[in-house]
């Protein structure tokens, strides 16, 4: 009897777990594709709920209608660890992920953001992300540019492959990336303003961040060298 109930308890786990892997990557796509407006097609995904691991193969976004090109980006491969007690709170803490793209591509329409900051905002937020340490591995690079003197579409040969700590949002990586494609020679045409801006906000970050540092020691001498207050004792 405990045998039959051992073999009944192992099939019913092999079919949960077939259930899952054969579900999974349709109810993820389905769920992107309603909160972002953007189409989501995954060839494999594997999703550890325990351990918070996301593996995910041939995953591609497309825009959604009111951008004039369809495509945004080529995953080969997505790797992820996720904080699992973040997901409960106002910030979703990634410890490490993979990025591996075929071909991105940013699209600067003739009104409105680009295609990369869209996607972001409708899928977490602004802000409401970080990841603490992410290796990002980019070939292609497509520039669409409609808000530009000369709108058009430019290719580049990217061969980026670089690592980024603490990043908050996209346009982190797009400052790096669309600096590389310029220093091989791409056109960057009205992505040079948004590189220019990206730059000015970073700078003005580290100077934030520099300032509170400074405020911080200023703060923490007294109480370090209370010997150097000479003043008389009353």
């Amino acid at each position: 009897m405990f045998f039959k109930l051992l073999v009944a308890l192992v099939a019913m786990a092999a079919i949960t777990a077939l259930a899952w892997m054969v579900l999974l990557p349709s109810i993820v796509t389905d769920a992107l594709r309603e909160r972002t407006g953007f189409s989501v097609s995954v060839r494999s995904l594997v999703v550890n709920p325990f351990a918070g691991t996301i593996h995910a193969r041939g995953l591609v976004l497309g825009n959604p209608a009111a951008f004039p090109r369809p495509e945004f980006v080529e995953v080969r491969e997505l790797q992820a660890q996720v904080e699992l007690g973040s997901l409960y709170g106002g910030q979703i803490v990634i410890k490490e992920a993979s990025l591996d793209i075929a071909r991105l591509t940013l699209v600067q329409p003739s009104t409105g953001e680009s295609n990369d900051r869209v996607f972001q905002a409708r899928l977490v937020g602004r802000g409401a992300f970080v990841i603490k340490r992410l290796v990002l591995r980019c070939d292609k690079l497509v520039l669409v540019d409609q808000a530009g003197e000369t709108p058009g579409s430019r290719e580049t040969n990217l061969g980026l492959n670089q690592t980024y700590t603490n990043v908050r949002s996209s346009a982190q990586l797009a400052g790096p990336v669309l600096g590389r494609a310029e220093a091989l020679g791409a056109t960057l045409g009205a992505w040079a303003g948004q590189l220019k801006a990206d730059a000015a906000v970073a700078a003005k970050k580290a100077g934030e961040a520099w300032q509170a540092v400074e405020r911080k020691a200023e703060e923490s001498l007294p109480g370090i060298f209370p010997s150097l207050d000479q003043r008389p004792k009353k």
